[in-house]
């Protein structure tokens, strides 16, 4: 699970990360990411009633979200806010394939430190 610094919880982080974030997709997710001056990269996740009807299921998807990220966090650069969401194909999509992806969608945005 990731640490508490490294997630990103009020409404209002969220809204301006929604708001003034720039967009990357990438197979079953879309990432929107807003640089900030800040010590800490943080990370939050949208899973929709429309990609997991019960509150169970978005969960785990939440929990294998998060540890895979909590693992790439040494990986990323500092002072990036993002909101990691998750489309309506990816409820069915086996862990590695959603790893494979997430690895993909923050090369692609330019949140590593260095490319792999």
């Amino acid at each position: 699970m990731l640490p508490a610094q490294n997630r990103l919880a009020k409404k209002k982080d969220f809204e301006s990360v929604f708001r003034k974030g720039k967009n990357y997709r990438q197979g079953y997710f879309v990432l929107k990411v807003l640089r900030k001056k800040r010590p800490k990269t943080r990370i939050g996740f949208v899973i929709s009633k429309k990609v997991a009807k019960k509150a169970s299921q978005r969960n785990k998807l939440k929990r294998i979200l998060s540890e895979a990220a909590r693992m790439r966090t040494v990986k990323m650069k500092k002072g990036i806010d993002m909101v990691l969401i998750i489309l309506k194909a990816g409820e069915k999509t086996d862990r590695r394939q959603l790893e494979q992806d997430l690895d993909k969608i923050f090369q692609k945005s330019g949140v590593y430190e260095f490319h792999q």
